[in-house]
């Protein structure tokens, strides 16, 4: 999704209601940041970053297709965009496997976490 000026576009998409409620939820955060503009202070603290790397180095890396994707780097960026979780990943539930989930678990909570400050949630 690109917002603009005057245009918001959406990429290829199946399932057109979905979008029809996130473009209503866009549209309610946007008109929320403008009636409140005056009482926003930008902040200039930097935004944690997870690259799909740091979570591949931590997965399996047979490209299983097990998960339902074609690799592993391709499952640990669905990992960071919430399209899947860890259960789907077969070989990363086994017993031996546990210190790989803890760290992978803690890369994404910090990402997850870090998204907005404590206390800053929206609420519509």
């Amino acid at each position: 999704m690109i917002v603009g000026a005057d245009q918001i576009t959406v990429g290829k998409t199946e399932n057109i209601d979905k979008v029809k409620e996130i473009l209503d939820n866009v549209i309610k955060i946007l008109n929320k940041v403008t009636r409140e503009r005056d009482n926003i202070t930008p902040s200039t603290r930097p935004r944690p970053q997870l690259s799909p790397y740091a979570l591949y180095k931590h997965l399996p890396r047979t490209n299983c297709r097990e998960c339902g994707e074609m690799t592993c780097l391709a499952f640990a960026t669905g990992l960071i965009q919430e399209r899947y979780e860890m259960a789907q990943c077969p070989a990363l539930q086994e017993p031996s496997r546990e210190q790989e989930r803890q760290v992978i678990q803690k890369l994404l909570d910090d990402y997850f976490g870090g998204q907005l400050p404590a206390g800053e949630e929206l609420v519509l």
